[in-house]
């Protein structure tokens, strides 16, 4: 945003000039051929732009901008000060990911493998520089000069989500992410990948060699945030260390997302344990499981639905069929249906995310601990956070909690639904339009819908 404006006479010729002095924009309100050329060098010499005019002609050719009335116009540009040529001595090894194909929808998911990936707080590595740099100046004559002390320097080399750290003079990972070089030649770590089009995690190879083969490495892993504009298509195992958005569907995939899960479309034939919340267009034959909410915007089929939160599918023209649901706070539906084969089975019990998430914990400990290239730290951090879960959930068995556990249906529910809130249930033999249950006086309450 300008800070300073220039005007001639009637206003129709306005020079702007931001606040760092370092671009002034020209604004002509009549017709361009008609304008004072004596009114803008009075102008000019006001706002004491003196350089600036020949690189400001450059960008302009080469971004193809020209003069339209009505509209800011480049006219003079400072040349920025530049730093010295970094050479980072890095802690971390590996390859960084090339910044344009970083930034581009030509990014592929097998674009990310063998990355140089960081965690937060990891210490990045330091610098020295390998010459001068060079002083700089701005469009009023004045030079821009190069940081005056080391720190203040080493400062000028953090990027997105880098920082320097002055006690240990070393550069510091904010976020999760891939290591890269941005366009100012900066330590930067990017944290949100974005990929364009479908997106297949299936594996080269046959299903039988992927089974049996110890050394084939079958989960994709990204660190950072993952926002796909398209389908994310299977079969295959997603590991993800941030929130995942999926423009479109998700199908066949077996997903573990240590934040947020969000899909536009809907979910065929997955597996998902998602640490927070999982929202969702519709669910079709899957094993959703979320560290806080699920919540449904139209239908669930035939699916196994597992929050340590609230279980939600109570908007209009919604509803659960043939489905078991299990919630540590309430399930509101709206319609809950079944196939004479298959009944409904609604849970309220104490942390039912967190008994999943140890039977998964347990599980993939297990395979890991059958590969001999698995690295010992990895299977030691999985047991502490395996032995923190434990401790959590016995300590959640001491305090049994009926405050807001609720199980309602708003319209339709089917005789023969198994329901259960903590260690009351029961089968319903009728059927109910409109129904609650709760746990009251030690005992489980059921009140039918009542109409005024």
């Amino acid at each position: 945003m300008a800070e300073k404006y220039y005007y001639n006479s009637d206003r129709t010729i306005i020079l702007s000039v931001d606040s760092s002095g370092m671009e002034a924009h020209l604004t002509l309100r009549n017709e361009i051929p008609f304008y004072n050329e004596k009114e803008l060098l009075n102008l000019m010499k006001q706002a004491s732009i003196v350089s600036g005019f020949e690189e400001a002609r450059l960008y302009r050719e080469r971004e193809s901008i020209q003069l339209e009335k009505g509209k800011p116009f480049l006219l003079a540009k400072g040349t920025p000060f530049m730093l010295p040529k970094a050479n980072f001595n890095l802690q971390v090894k590996g390859e960084m990911i090339d910044r344009n194909l970083l930034f581009s929808n030509r990014l592929r998911i097998t674009d990310l493998e063998d990355k140089l990936k960081v965690t937060r707080n990891t210490s990045l590595g330091t610098f020295h520089a390998t010459d001068s740099g060079k002083e700089g100046m701005d469009i009023l004559g004045h030079l821009k000069h190069l940081p005056p002390n080391k720190i203040e320097l080493c400062r000028c080399y953090s990027g997105e989500n880098v920082i320097y750290d002055e006690e240990k003079g070393q550069y510091i990972a904010a976020a999760d992410g891939y290591l890269y070089l941005d366009e100012k030649g900066r330590l930067a770590v990017r944290n949100c990948i974005e990929l364009f089009g479908e997106v297949n995690i299936t594996r080269p190879g046959s299903n039988r060699s992927r089974r049996y083969s110890l050394l084939t490495r079958r989960d994709y892993v990204i660190y950072g945030n993952l926002i796909i504009h398209g389908n994310l298509t299977g079969p295959g195992c997603l590991n993800l260390k941030g929130d995942l958005l999926v423009k479109g569907s998700i199908r066949q995939c077996s997903l573990y997302i240590e934040g947020k899960t969000v899909t536009e479309g809907k979910i065929y034939n997955t597996a998902v344990i998602s640490l927070n919340t999982v929202e969702t267009a519709s669910l079709v034959k899957c094993r959703i499981c979320s560290g806080n909410d699920i919540d449904i915007e139209d239908r669930a089929d035939y699916s196994l639905l597992i929050a340590e939160g609230n279980v939600l599918n109570e908007k209009r023209g919604s509803e659960c069929h043939n489905c078991k649901i299990y919630a540590g706070k309430t399930i509101k539906l709206r319609d809950c249906t079944h196939s004479a084969e298959r009944k409904s089975k609604l849970v309220i019990s104490i942390a039912p995310f967190t008994k999943e998430l140890i039977a998964f914990l347990k599980r993939r400990i297990d395979r890991l601990q059958r590969n001999p290239l698995t690295d010992k730290n990895t299977i030691d951090e999985l047991q502490a956070e395996l032995a923190e879960l434990k401790d959590y959930l016995l300590r959640r068995f001491t305090v049994t909690d009926y405050q807001d556990t609720r199980i309602e249906v708003s319209r339709k529910l089917l005789t023969g639904t198994y329901i259960r809130m903590l260690q009351y249930y029961q089968v319903l033999e009728n059927d109910f339009n409109g129904v609650s249950f709760y746990i009251s006086s030690n005992k489980m309450i059921t009140r039918k819908k009542s109409y005024i």
